[in-house]
């Protein structure tokens, strides 16, 4: 017998991989804490330094930038060249004024740093002085968002960073603008406007002791202002997370935490400036900070693989003294091979032993089995008389006292109109478990369905016998089941006193007896032993026209069968008076007889009513006139139109074969509906029907199709002209075969035999 067994690690490597993890694990855990600690320590250091750095940085910017704004405020308010030019134009009829001012602007320029322009911006003339141009109208300056913020702002404006403003101002640039109030009105009549070089500003300032480490300044809406790479300065922040952390709540004062920007993981920290609405960022590499704790790790896992390799090395001594006795145990259980080599010695043994349990238990169940399903095939044939060897009475555990049979019959009608297919068998299981509880005390009990609906009950009893006993057990049985499952049915009770012995003819006494459930009627217990004996020729009279008619059926000859189905009726009507109930009863399994019967030879003409519709049916038939009328209409005519037709149809069939035959015998030649038809002995409207019928296409088209077809072999032949094909098919000319070829398959003929050269290339 094969087996499985799950692979595994012997039980000499598990000791070493033990020794090897006793000894590395401690240190592992000592490196992993060490790191982490280290890594802890060193991020917390860094947040501290990196805010430390930014305070300050911001403050140095914010001294700077104060002196700016100073400057501009004191020449904004005390020199009076500004106050005049705001009232006049900036014209060359004022050239010594625009001089003086353009001295002065340089005069300023001169005291401040970083400065890449100053200009002075005149309101209400709407012109700009600048150093390099000169006068410049509003247009020519091309900068209307400083002038925008200029004209707005009460106060000095800074005007966020931007990258190659115009030609005159190439380059990443910060702007600045202070406004020149009239004393008496406050009105806005002028300004100075003030472009920093930011890439200068951030190479003096924002610069970073290690290249990796990163400062920068952003402003409310992401745009980097500056930068210690001065490549960033003037793009959009890559993602917004980052400033929504530093913004969060609000404006939070500082910030921590841990971010990715441009792929790499980065420590954050975040200092913002309300002097100006910004944000002082410092971005350091996690990667930069854990170097130390990373080497720190590999230093202490070097020393945890030493003290496994020796770990090992004293497990392998120790193996060999310890587990070589298993291994030799092992080697003779498993004898056939060396798959014990490998494996588990003891997972190995534990688990032969327990497939060695399952298999056994396996075998038995599959014992079981095999045995309920001998026992009743052996019993099945017990009762049907094909198996009378009394060898099977110890087998089967029965005695060979007496044994009591009962056939339990549903009434099928009730069934088919309550219930569907599925839930009958439901019912017919519940009425074995009833009937095994209700008889199991008396004795053992054997139940076998015979056919759906039809239970033989064997019961070997153990206490009364006789007729009463047997009347007791049939009428318990019969209110159980009408009791519980609200079911009708009719019992036949017989026994056979030589235990399996008599079972057949018991059997054969109790179907006879069901044969006589129409007279008693439903709900019943019949006992064989007190029939009268006028029933049994009655019916031997009734199964013997019966089987006749089951035998015509099958013969294939309905109308034999529907002349013996009217003598039975005949029979039945001067012998028998039976009320609707009973009538239906003995006609519902006289039913499902024919139909069974006919099934095997007319299945097609009884396919449009399944069997539940026919019984369903046949209950409102009230009279034994309504119910032959019924049987002959719906069952009998039904199978002779069916035979009828059948002929009928093989006789068309063979008419257009013989048609077909001479189509293809002839394509060369003239073919015409006429000639065909006077060939099978139709008119022309006859075989054009019959023809559509048959094979689905009219005439003309099949004989085209099929010329076509030949006309395709043809074109394979390259040494076979378009037109030799053309009159071999009879077409009487080139144009109306290409044009029928065409229509057919989609090309010409020259392009089909073009395609099927390429295709064989």
């Amino acid at each position: 017998m094969k087996r499985k067994f799950a692979y595994s690690v012997s039980v000499r490597m598990k000791f070493l991989i033990y020794l090897a993890l006793l000894s590395s694990v401690p240190v592992a855990l000592m490196g992993w804490f060490a790191a982490a600690y280290g890594s802890s320590t060193v991020t917390e250091m860094t947040f501290a330094n990196n805010a430390a750095i930014l305070k300050n940085l911001e403050k140095e910017m914010n001294g700077e930038f104060k002196k700016i704004d100073n400057l501009l405020l004191q020449y904004s308010y005390q020199n009076s060249i500004f106050n005049q030019i705001v009232q006049s134009d900036l014209s060359y009829e004022n050239y010594s004024m625009i001089w003086d001012l353009y001295n002065t602007l340089n005069n300023l320029r001169s005291g401040l740093e970083h400065v890449a322009e100053i200009d002075f911006y005149n309101i209400a003339y709407g012109k700009v002085l600048t150093p390099t141009q000169g006068v410049l109208s509003e247009e020519a300056f091309m900068d209307p968002t400083v002038l925008r913020s200029a004209r707005n702002a009460v106060n000095g404006t800074w005007v966020n960073t931007r990258t190659n403003i115009n030609s005159r101002l190439p380059g990443r640039l910060l702007a600045y603008t202070r406004p020149i109030q009239n004393k008496q009105t406050w009105k806005i009549e002028g300004a100075i406007i003030v472009y920093l070089d930011a890439e200068a500003i951030s190479r003096t300032m924002l610069s970073a002791k290690d290249p990796r480490t990163e400062y920068f300044v952003l402003d409310r809406e992401g745009t980097v202002l500056m930068d210690s790479r001065t490549s960033r300065i003037g793009k959009a922040l890559e993602t917004s997370s980052l400033l929504n952390r530093l913004s969060f709540g609000g404006r939070v004062q500082e910030a921590e935490f841990e971010s990715e920007l441009n792929g790499t993981k980065l420590l954050i920290n975040g200092q913002y400036s309300p002097y100006r609405d910004w944000f002082y960022v410092s971005a350091v590499p996690l990667e930069l900070l854990t170097q130390p704790s990373v080497h720190l790790r590999n230093l202490l896992l070097t020393i945890s693989l030493g003290l496994v390799i020796l770990a090992l090395a004293l497990a392998v001594a120790a193996s060999k003294s310890l587990y070589s006795p298993i291994q030799r145990l092992t080697k003779r259980i498993f004898s056939h091979g060396n798959t014990w080599k490998y494996k588990n010695e003891f997972s190995l043994i534990a688990s032969y032993i327990d497939s060695v349990e399952e298999d056994n238990e396996a075998l038995q169940e599959r014992f079981r089995t095999a045995m309920a399903d001998m026992q009743n095939h052996a019993l099945f044939q017990l009762l049907l008389g094909n198996l009378r060897d009394t060898h099977y009475q110890g087998e089967l555990d029965f005695g060979s006292g007496e044994i009591a049979l009962l056939l339990v019959e549903l009434d099928q009608l009730q069934l088919e109109r309550q219930f569907s297919r599925s839930d009958q068998f439901l019912y017919y299981f519940a009425v074995q478990n009833i009937t095994e509880e209700v008889l199991g005390n008396g004795g053992r009990v054997k139940i076998l369905m015979m056919r759906p609906g039809l239970f033989a009950v064997i019961h070997e009893t153990e206490g009364a016998s006789g007729t009463e006993a047997l009347r007791s057990r049939g009428e318990a049985v019969l209110n159980a089941i009408r009791t519980y499952l609200k079911l009708s049915c009719v019992i036949s009770a017989s026994y056979s006193p030589g235990g399996l012995t008599g079972l057949s003819d018991a059997y054969s006494e109790g179907m006879r007896a069901l044969t006589y459930s129409f007279i008693y009627g439903h709900n019943q217990v019949i006992l064989c032993n007190e029939l009268d004996p006028s029933y049994s020729a009655e019916a031997d009279e009734l199964e013997a026209y019966e089987a006749e008619i089951l035998l015509q059926l099958e013969s294939g000859h309905p109308e034999a069968s529907e002349e013996c189905f009217g003598q039975l009726m005949e029979l039945i009507r001067d012998n028998y008076s039976l009320v609707p109930e009973e009538m239906f009863g003995y006609f519902a399994s006289l039913s499902g007889k024919l139909w069974n019967a006919a099934d095997k030879q007319y299945g097609r003409a009884l396919a449009e009513t399944p069997v539940k519709e026919w019984i369903l049916e046949l209950a409102k038939q009230r009279t034994l006139l309504e119910v032959e009328t019924y049987f002959c209409t719906g069952l009998f005519q039904r199978l002779r139109d069916n035979a009828s037709k059948a002929n009928k149809q093989s006789h068309e069939e063979q008419l257009i074969a013989t048609v077909t035959d001479y189509i293809h015998g002839h394509y060369d030649e003239d073919l015409s509906l006429q000639l065909c038809a006077d060939l099978v002995s139709l008119n022309t409207f006859q075989l054009s029907r019959m023809f559509k019928k048959i094979k689905g296409v009219n005439f003309v088209d099949y004989v085209i199709d099929y010329r076509v077809g030949i006309a395709k072999e043809l074109l394979a032949n390259p040494e076979l002209k378009v037109l030799d094909i053309s009159d071999k098919l009879r077409y009487g000319s080139v144009k109306s075969f290409i044009r029928l070829f065409k229509k057919v398959t989609g090309l010409t003929p020259g392009s089909y035999r073009k395609q099927l050269l390429q295709e064989k290339e």
